[in-house]
């Protein structure tokens, strides 16, 4: 019941963000995850026989900063009128951003257990937001770095022991949902007016351990991004 209403929350807050304000780019990227798995067993020993994994990363969401004086002296004159008369604030706030972003990622692991071969491949669907500021550095290159929390739900996950196919679903480490905290950073440049390219570099990990009566797991992922940002201006 908890997760439920956490996933119901995430949503109104990323339909609100969505329909407020008067400018916004949308960004679809896609990218690769590289995945640390910290798996701590019931003695709270650190198993030490799985490695880091890949697997891909999609995104699509919008950012929209906190004030946009050229769409608002088209909206209402007068307020910007009295942001214009406050350039400090009217600066900052030009910079603060807010994001929301819908994502699909694989978070991947591989290892050996006494050369027994071990593989966990896993598809998360989630919800992130994030808060952060960006700046120009020149005309056309913007660097963006953020704050972020998200939260992930598995859709199919399967482990692979030597000759032997376990699926994830239900197990309490990997299932239900999973909470990660993060920052990313990215780099962008105009394509034209409404069209920038970026390339981001992410970093997440869990924001608390999946327990199970086999230890606790953590996550711990890099994340690499290509993708496109679009402007859309309400007027």
């Amino acid at each position: 019941m908890k997760q439920t209403y956490a996933i119901g929350y995430f949503i109104l807050f990323l339909i609100l963000i969505g329909i407020n304000g008067q400018a916004q780019k949308f960004h679809l990227g896609t990218g690769l995850n590289v995945t640390d798995y910290s798996l701590v067993n019931t003695n709270n020993q650190l198993v030490d026989y799985l490695k880091p994994g890949s697997g891909y990363q999609i995104k699509a969401g919008f950012y929209k900063p906190f004030l946009d004086t050229l769409s608002l002296q088209l909206s209402s004159p007068e307020t910007a009128l009295k942001y214009t008369q406050r350039p400090v604030l009217s600066k900052l706030l030009s910079i603060i951003t807010y994001t929301a972003a819908l994502q699909l990622n694989q978070f991947n692991a591989i290892g050996d257990i006494q050369q027994i071969p071990l593989k966990y491949e896993t598809n998360y669907a989630g919800l992130e937001i994030g808060l952060g500021a960006k700046l120009y550095l020149k005309k056309k290159i913007g660097l963006h770095l953020k704050g972020i929390l998200s939260a992930n739900k598995l859709i199919y996950g399967s482990q692979m022991t030597g000759n032997k196919f376990y699926l994830l679903k239900g197990n309490d480490q990997f299932d239900g949902l999973k909470f990660m905290k993060g920052f990313q950073v990215d780099l962008s440049s105009k394509i034209n007016s409404t069209t920038d390219f970026f390339i981001a570099y992410s970093r997440y990990s869990s924001l608390s351990s999946s327990e199970a009566n086999t230890g606790r797991l953590d996550l711990s992922t890099e994340s690499f991004t290509l993708g496109l940002a679009f402007q859309i201006i309400k007027k």
